[in-house]
């Protein structure tokens, strides 16, 4: 289990469905707490997709965006995204505009 702390609010990563484990409510409801939860495999499942995926040279085309970009990115990736494109946000640059 992965966890990652933001000011007061605790959020919980479980990365595969075979993370096993009996939570109390309670204390998520009213503590500002959240879980959640992937089905698509753990590390070593994605390791070996990465692995698979460099040994065919299969990659992304990557665009570099900054902020201004991102509904337009939004709205894409909520359309018909039909292509293999990954975006990067540029922070650096974003904060310089």
């Amino acid at each position: 289990m992965f966890c990652f702390v933001f000011c007061s609010t605790l959020a919980s990563l479980f990365p595969s469905l075979w993370s096993r484990s009996q939570i109390s409510q309670m204390p998520l409801m009213f503590g500002r707490n959240s879980i959640a939860g992937s089905i698509i495999g753990g590390i070593e499942e994605t390791q070996r997709c990465i692995d698979f995926c460099a040994g065919k040279g299969i990659v992304p085309e990557c665009k570099v965006v900054t902020y201004d970009k991102l509904p337009e990115v939004y709205k894409t990736l909520a359309g018909k995204n039909d292509s293999i494109t990954r975006y990067v946000l540029d922070i650096e640059k974003s904060l310089k505009m």
